[in-house]
């Protein structure tokens, strides 16, 4: 009976040790897939989706990640000629595969649809969203155009009493500030005629604005100090003097606004001393009556800079510079009004005055150039415009572009054609700089080479196609996609493909995946010590310690069957994937032989591998001696038996 509950015990203790070995295993890695699924795309458009601080880009209808549980937000790229829904969320992987569908729409081609005749000179542009309509004020002219945007063409004139020097249109009154007039006229927007004239103190500025916080218009008076016109009494009242704020008229005597007013904040520009001269970017709080100081920077000389508002920043862009110091003069700068920072958009100059696209989540500047704030960096260019004549503005759908005695009309929804740009992620964290300390890299397409020291490498094309591309190796980086196929559609007339440069790490080693027998142009990943990546080249690459790796390799084609196995990491490794057309059922083991299996094992599976084969042990001579022992006892009893009768005979 002992026996029989030893060999119950050992079996249960076999069993038990087999269920230990297993569980980690099948729960290791604790990783759950994640699948953005594109529709409204042609076939081969490149798209990309930035998650979890790395961005994964497809020819294909879906994008796949391997992702912890947590709460992740992603971004959705752009695809000129089209708009995408949602383009930014949060999505929550909780113990299971998340599926998350993306919609492209397609929009008509960009491009200049016509003009609105007005007068030369430096316009300023409001939309008035209580009726819809556009005003276009000349600066130092005595003009406001009333503008129709149904109709686009100008439907009233507003005649001012004084050179103009800026306005705002609020509680359905248009207050135009005059400086040379030392006057605020208070306009009626429906009959066009002056109903109030407020006299304010003679050195006016341009820096002009409404705060909804305290129902005021703000203005600054050079060597007096901020004022506030309260809409409610129309007196004009000293709220800071030039010891609290100091606001400088940078540009001399060309529109350059250098106060913002923003809620309960304003802020604005001060300039101190001389060769080199101190700028600062402030702000003043309302409610606090105090001043803070946002950014500090030198320049010999002195910059002039025209601005623009639009999505919730300010956009303070430079004019012109002499002799800079290196890293502060000529720079653009963006001031987050949400958070009350300032970013450093870097040198390049795109134009002087800037209107964001709220759907296609785009900037379009008066010079026609294009630019994805999320990357900061140009992606196309709309012919025909030149910049500053005047502040551009968006309207439903439209922007709205001041020229030289007119207003050129554009739709917002794709420029260009045939534009293919490469744009440098994760190169440097300075905007402007270039990468790897100026090493260079270089893109072979269409069998063209090109060479860059910046983040962007752009091609064009005289026809659509599709075209293979390579990226240079730099020594110590992974590069992904390192190479690859991409289709132009004639309905798409740019787009981006995002580089990764990965440095890696000093104890890690270049991992390369190189696939044979995949018809060009094929898309497929491999997943690799818990990473994703997709290519439409030959080549997929990581990094990764020296040990032994599980690895798996998918094709998007029916035609062809997964690759799974374990590739051990020894130094740079390479690891050759054959895949061959059949029937595209199931998964093929290419893990090493027979007689490399055992060294292909890890530490842990190693471990596993010997507990069971104990316990095995254990249990097998636990059986045979139960097995022996129950022999033994029936020749014992037979044996006993047999006595027995002997002894009755």
């Amino acid at each position: 009976m002992k026996n029989k509950f030893f060999t119950i015990f050992i079996s249960f203790l076999v069993i038990f040790t087999a269920l230990i070995a297993i569980g980690p295993v099948s729960h290791a890695t604790g990783l759950y897939k994640v699948t953005f699924i594109e529709n409204g795309l042609p076939a081969g458009t490149n798209w990309s989706v930035s998650i979890n601080n790395t961005v994964h880009y497809s020819l294909n209808s879906s994008i796949s990640v391997l992702l912890p549980n947590g709460v992740y937000k992603f971004t959705v790229s752009n695809v000129m000629g089209y708009n995408v829904y949602p383009y930014s969320a949060n999505i929550i992987v909780n113990g299971s595969n998340v599926i998350q569908n993306i919609q492209y729409i397609y929009s008509s081609q960009s491009k200049i649809i016509g003009t609105i005749p007005t007068m030369a000179g430096y316009q300023i542009t409001v939309y008035d969203s209580a009726n819809g309509y556009i005003y276009d004020g000349i600066y130092q002219g005595s003009l406001i155009y009333v503008i129709n945007p149904n109709e686009n063409k100008v439907i009233n004139t507003i005649n001012l009493n004084g050179p103009l020097t800026n306005y705002v249109i609020v509680n359905n009154f248009i207050y135009a500030l005059s400086s040379s007039a030392n006057a605020i006229y208070v306009i009626s927007p429906s009959t066009g005629q002056t109903v109030n004239t407020v006299t304010i103190p003679s050195g006016a500025i341009n820096g002009f604005g409404y705060s909804s916080y305290d129902n005021s218009l703000y203005f600054y008076v050079q060597n007096s100090g901020l004022y506030q016109l309260s809409l409610n009494i129309l007196t004009p009242s000293l709220v800071a003097n030039t010891s609290v704020v100091s606001i400088s008229p940078l540009g001399g005597g060309t529109y350059n606004e250098s106060m913002w007013v923003i809620g309960p904040i304003i802020y604005y520009i001060s300039e101190f001393g001389a060769s080199p001269v101190t700028i600062t970017f402030n702000y003043y709080s309302i409610t606090s009556k105090t001043t803070y100081n946002l950014y500090t920077y030198g320049v010999y000389g002195g910059v002039f800079y025209r601005s623009s508002i639009t999505d919730n920043n300010v956009y303070i862009l430079s004019l012109q510079d002499d002799s800079p110091i290196p890293d502060f003069a000529g720079y653009n700068y963006k001031i987050n009004t949400l958070t009350n920072t300032v970013t450093n958009l870097g040198l390049i100059w795109y134009g002087a005055s800037v209107a964001y696209d709220p759907i296609n989540h785009l900037l379009y500047y008066d010079s026609g150039n294009v630019s994805d704030p999320n990357i900061n960096s140009l992606i196309s260019t709309i012919k025909g415009l030149s910049p500053g004549y005047g502040k551009v503005i968006y309207d439903n759908g439209y922007i709205y572009d001041p020229q030289n005695g007119n207003i050129a009309i554009i739709n917002t929804l794709t420029s260009s054609i045939y534009q293919v740009n490469f744009q440098a992620l994760k190169l440097t964290n300075s905007p402007g700089a270039v990468p790897f300390n100026n090493q260079t890299w270089a893109i072979t397409f269409n069998g063209q080479t090109q060479y860059s020291s910046s983040s962007l490498i752009v091609f064009t094309v005289p026809t659509s196609g599709t075209y293979y591309y390579s990226i240079s190796q730099i020594k110590g980086y992974i590069i992904n996609p390192l190479n690859g196929f991409i289709n132009i559609a004639g309905d798409m007339p740019s787009t981006t493909i995002y580089v990764n440069f990965t440095q890696i790490p000093s104890d890690n080693y270049l991992v390369s995946f190189i696939e044979y027998g995949l018809p060009n142009g094929t898309s497929w990943s491999v997943t690799f010590n818990n990473q994703l990546i997709n290519s439409t080249g030959n080549m997929i690459e990581f990094y990764a310690p020296n040990g032994s790796y599980n690895f798996s390799a998918i094709v998007y084609n029916s035609m062809y069957s997964g690759l799974v196995g374990k590739i051990i990491v020894n130094g740079n490794t390479i690891k050759d994937l054959y895949f061959s057309a059949s029937s595209g059922s199931g998964w093929t083991w290419i893990g090493p032989g027979i007689s490399n299996w055992y060294n292909s094992l890890t530490s842990i599976e190693i471990a596993m591998l010997w507990a069971t084969i104990f316990s095995f042990i254990i249990g097998l001579i636990t059986f045979l001696f139960y097995v022996k022992s129950e022999k033994h006892n029936e020749r014992m009893l037979k044996s006993n038996k047999r006595k027995k009768i002997k002894k009755r005979r």
